[in-house]
C-alpha cells in the first residue's frame, strides 16, 4: 500500500493487474440487455414446443384408449357406455381435463364435419384441447383445436387439420 492514502486506492485501480479489472456498468448492462433479447426470442419458440408435445400426448392417449375400446368391443360385442368400463375414468388429457367419449347407437348425436356429417360411425374420442371448450360440429371456433378421432380410427389429431 505504501505511502497512498486508502481513499484513493478504493476508486483507482491502475495499480491491479489487466486480467485484476472488473467490468464497467456499461459493459454489464449490455450484456444484460443481450441476454434479455435472446430469451425473449426464444420463450414464444418454447412455447409452441409445450404446446406441440401436449398435443401428441393427447393423439398417443387417444390411440391408445381407442385400441382398448376396439378390444372391449371384440370382448364384448358392444362399445363401452363409458371410459369407467375400461378401467379409464377419470383419465386425463395434457390440459388436466378428462377425455370425451360418447358411443352411439345412431349417428344423429355424434360429432359432425363441415358437411354435417358424423366423423365416426362407432364411437367418439376426443380431448377439449388448450380452450377447454367443444361443440358437436368441427366448424364451430369451440372445437378448432379438439384433438378428435375420426373416420373410425383413421384419423386422430386437431380437429382443424381433419
Amino acid at each position: 500500500m505504501g505511502d497512498r492514502p486508502l481513499r484513493s486506492l478504493a476508486g483507482d485501480r491502475s495499480h491491479f493487474p489487466e486480467s485484476f479489472r472488473g467490468f464497467t456498468l456499461v459493459e454489464l448492462l449490455i450484456v444484460v440487455s443481450v441476454l434479455g433479447l435472446l430469451a425473449s426470442l426464444a420463450l414464444p419458440k418454447l412455447r409452441e414446443a409445450a404446446h406441440l408435445a401436449r398435443v401428441t400426448a393427447a393423439i398417443s392417449d387417444i390411440r391408445s384408449l381407442s385400441g382398448e375400446i376396439a378390444g372391449f368391443h371384440a370382448t364384448f360385442n358392444r362399445y363401452p357406455a363409458n371410459l369407467g368400463e375400461i378401467n379409464r375414468a377419470g383419465l386425463e388429457d395434457p390440459w388436466g381435463r378428462p377425455y370425451g367419449y360418447k358411443e352411439f347407437t345412431s349417428p344423429g348425436s355424434a360429432r359432425k364435419d363441415q358437411f354435417n356429417v358424423p366423423i365416426n360411425d362407432d364411437f367418439d374420442l376426443w380431448s377439449m384441447g388448450p380452450d377447454g371448450r367443444t361443440n358437436q360440429s368441427l366448424v364451430s371456433p369451440m372445437a378448432r383445436d379438439d384433438i378428435v378421432r375420426g373416420n373410425n380410427g383413421g384419423f386422430i389429431g386437431v380437429a382443424s387439420d381433419y
